[in-house]
């Protein structure tokens, strides 16, 4: 008698452990790709942490106004420690537990305006430029005036139209304190990742109404009264009341890099300098950036001898891989060689690092030194306090590298009288280079 030799069946048990061990192999390939793709072991932690840390739950809002102030105290001191990487990295904890004390005791006698500036004064004893809040510029009003620190001086940048002739004018006082006196009164609500970030963040609070009564450099909002030196040499007391909406004559207003003020990206060409101009105002947009991006690179290949200017001046940064299609197409085309970055103190954080990138592919960076460095504390997230609504930023990642701004290979600075005269030097130096 024969018998057929009958197949072996897998166990039920065995079959599972091979599902499983297989299932096991396939997770730590995703892993280990993913831990390649963030940068790292530690930054795969970080970004398992960034990811699943959430701000703690909001309480049912106090009964009186003084009791919501304190909440929203409490739940700023401890969603800073909680979402930051390191709050305490520049201000010690004891420093910054009695900083919080005494805002708390401030409440009852503290107006609203005094409060958010108090917050303002919190934030910033973090000590890094990503953490902030930008909310005072929807909390505050402004006077119909705005100012820039050119030439090493304080001047007057935008006006209403009937007051055009002190475009230029130098500030010499705020309310009744010398201008410097009074930037060093600000400099305590922010901070700042170099000393050109530091003068942009100042300028945009000297003309804001409610605040500057808060901190003491403005008798009454209403009126703002500042100081001024015109070209003449005239120095006269100007009042400016406060109003929304009102329309400004803007200093180099007609320059390249001011002109389509609602678009994030856009490209001329420049037949006459054979050159073709992409300006990069924001990193955002992937989609609309490629399209700009690929008929910057078109207007190129039509023109292999013209020139590629990369304009991230006034880019306060957003989405690093943005750029990346224009990084892909000059890097094909060889073509860093004649490629032209312009950069200033308003090119900050991931335009940072995109001209970092063009740089490394042969591209000269011409302008001011950027606004921050590529090493140093960012990756943001957001929490906002439940009773004010302030929204509030923070650094949850410390990137390694230099942490001094980027330095052009030619730095051009932008005088006074050629801003004023429509001029841009860094422009034309671009472009006889």
């Amino acid at each position: 008698m024969s018998f057929a030799r009958r197949p072996r069946r897998v166990s039920s048990r065995r079959r599972r452990l091979w599902f499983v061990l297989v299932a096991l192999a396939a997770i730590g390939v995703l892993v280990a790709g993913a831990v390649v793709a963030v940068g790292g072991p530690g930054r795969f932690a970080w970004a398992v942490k960034h990811t699943l840390l959430q701000p703690t739950r909001e309480s049912a809002p106090a009964a009186t106004r003084d009791g919501r102030w304190r909440q929203d105290l409490d739940y700023l001191q401890t969603n800073l420690s909680r979402m930051h990487a390191n709050a305490y990295h520049t201000t010690p904890r004891t420093h910054f537990e009695q900083a919080f004390a005494a805002a708390r005791e401030r409440v009852p006698t503290a107006t609203d305006a005094e409060m958010i500036v108090e917050v303002m004064r919190l934030i910033a004893l973090v000590g890094d430029g990503h953490t902030a809040t930008w909310s005072w510029s929807d909390l505050f009003r402004s006077y119909p005036l705005q100012i820039a620190h050119k030439g090493g001086s304080w001047v007057v940048a935008a006006v209403p139209g009937e007051r055009a002739d002190l475009l230029g004018a130098e500030v010499l006082q705020i309310g009744d304190e010398l201008v410097e006196a009074a930037m060093v009164k600000l400099s305590r609500l922010i901070s700042w990742d170099s000393e050109g970030d530091r003068l942009s963040r100042l300028a945009q609070l000297a003309t804001r109404a409610e605040l500057l009564h808060a901190v003491g450099l403005q008798a009454e909002p209403a009126v703002g009264r500042y100081v001024l030196r015109t070209a003449e040499g005239a120095v006269a007391q100007v009042e400016f009341e406060m109003a929304q909406g009102t329309a400004l004559v803007v200093a180099g207003a007609d320059l390249l890099h001011r002109r389509h003020p609602d678009l994030d990206h856009f490209v001329l060409d420049l037949p006459d300098e054979d050159a073709v101009y992409l300006r990069y105002r924001r990193c955002a947009d992937r989609a609309g950036f490629a399209v700009v991006a690929s008929e910057a690179l078109a207007l190129l290949d039509a023109r292999p001898s013209a020139r590629l200017v990369v304009d991230v001046r006034e880019n306060p940064g957003g989405a690093s891989i943005v750029i990346e299609p224009l990084l892909d197409g000059i890097r094909a085309r060889t073509a860093g060689h004649r490629t032209f970055v312009l950069t200033d103190s308003g090119t900050y954080s991931s335009a940072t690092r995109n001209a970092r990138d063009l740089r490394a592919l042969g591209a000269t960076l011409v302008g001011e030194p950027t606004g921050d460095s590529i090493g140093g504390w960012g990756e943001v997230r957001s929490f906002e306090l439940p009773n004010s609504g302030i929204r509030v930023q923070v650094s949850t990642y410390l990137f390694p590298g230099d942490h001094e701004p980027v330095v052009p290979d030619l730095q051009v600075l932008t005088s006074v009288a050629a801003w004023l005269a429509g001029e841009d030097p860094v422009l034309q130096a671009a472009l006889v280079r």
